[in-house]
């Protein structure tokens, strides 16, 4: 039987930074998380569908949007802020 890792694994200590994304079709960053590390997407390449929570900065949702500037791989990855 498979084990999914725990959530604390994906966090920072605080959690208000996430640090890995698991590799997963869709995955909702939890409440009070506000920011990504700039390599928490690398290799995930099943991600199709991230779900951002309101208490995301506006600055940290945009570096999302624009993987470029922050060196995360989300490519066509359809992003929502709930």
């Amino acid at each position: 039987m498979k084990t999914e890792p725990a959530a604390e694994e994906f966090y920072s200590e605080d959690g208000k930074t996430l640090r890995k994304c698991p590799n997963v079709i869709r995955f909702r960053i939890k409440e009070g998380c506000k920011g990504v590390d700039e390599k928490a997407f690398v290799g995930r390449d099943r991600l199709q569908s991230l779900y951002v929570p309101y208490t995301f900065t506006d600055e940290a949702f945009e570096a999302l949007m624009n993987s470029d500037a922050t060196g995360n791989e989300i490519g066509n990855i359809k992003l929502k802020r709930i």
